[in-house]
């Protein structure tokens, strides 16, 4: 259900957009012009034909998958299975890493580790990973509005609602997408450490050369 309503809520932006055309100066040909480009882009046309299923047919036909590499000095062994579409890229990598690796040589498993990343397809997108064509969609959506705000000559900001003083979140260099958004590959990954069977959680560093 949340799959359909996201899909359903990204169509409403244009619809909602275009009864507000009174208040963007040069609606007409400015938003032409972004029709045109979404028409042959696509993942934006499977938003207005997945809508349209929704709405007519009923869910999208949709499977999940998980994605098993096992790395040690580069990629051993590579797997992709279906998998149950509620059950967290974390119990299946506990899983595999307790009953579904074969015997490696002890050397080799202290050194390796078992990667789990979780995909959700959809057979009229299949060369993307759904949470992925939907972040697309949003990115793409969010630049509309953006600039036409702009053209109305207002400029909306994100801002910490978590936080009391509310502070600006910069998110100009995300292309529309918000900040969970980027990471999305990393929040349907898991990491398990072959030799002790704990969960491993990557981090980044800034290097200064």
């Amino acid at each position: 259900p949340n799959l359909n309503a996201t899909i359903q809520a990204l169509r409403n932006v244009t619809w909602v957009l275009q009864k507000q055309h009174a208040a963007v100066p040069g609606f007409e040909p400015w938003y032409a012009g972004w029709q045109a480009r979404m028409k042959t882009d696509p993942v934006m046309r499977w938003l207005v034909d997945a809508r349209n299923q929704i709405v007519k047919r009923g869910d999208l036909e949709t499977r999940s998958t998980a994605r098993a590499v096992i790395r040690s000095y580069g990629a051993i062994a590579v797997t992709e299975f279906t998998a149950p579409p509620f059950v967290p890229a974390e119990v299946i990598a506990a899983d595999l890493a307790e009953f579904g690796i074969p015997p490696l040589p002890e050397a080799v498993r202290n050194a390796s580790i078992l990667v789990v990343e979780r995909r959700w397809l959809t057979k009229d997108l299949p060369d993307h990973e759904l949470l992925d064509a939907l972040a697309y969609c949003y990115g793409s959506l969010s630049g509309i509005v953006a600039e036409a705000h702009e053209r109305a000559g207002f400029r909306f900001t994100m801002c910490d609602v978590s936080q009391a003083d509310h502070p600006l979140v910069p998110t100009d260099h995300l292309g529309g997408l918000l900040p969970c958004m980027v990471t999305n590959r990393e929040q349907r990954t898991a990491i398990i450490s072959l030799a002790t069977g704990q969960s491993l959680t990557p981090y980044r560093r800034r290097m200064v050369l």
